[in-house]
């Protein structure tokens, strides 16, 4: 499952906000990249099911 530009540009735009937020949110970032490599690994799990079910 392929994540379309608009998704992409919406992941860069709210990355690069919190890594301008970083000198004051510090952890912020740290967070937001933890929770977005969960999702990606779990989208990526339920993409590869089907894949192999066809096999």
């Amino acid at each position: 499952m392929a994540l379309t530009a608009t998704e992409q540009k919406q992941i860069r735009e709210a990355l690069c906000a919190i890594a301008v937020r970083g000198a004051r949110y510090p952890d912020e970032y740290e967070t937001a990249r933890k929770n977005l490599t969960a999702q990606f690994e779990m989208l990526k799990v339920a993409a590869a099911q089907p894949a192999e079910a066809k096999k």
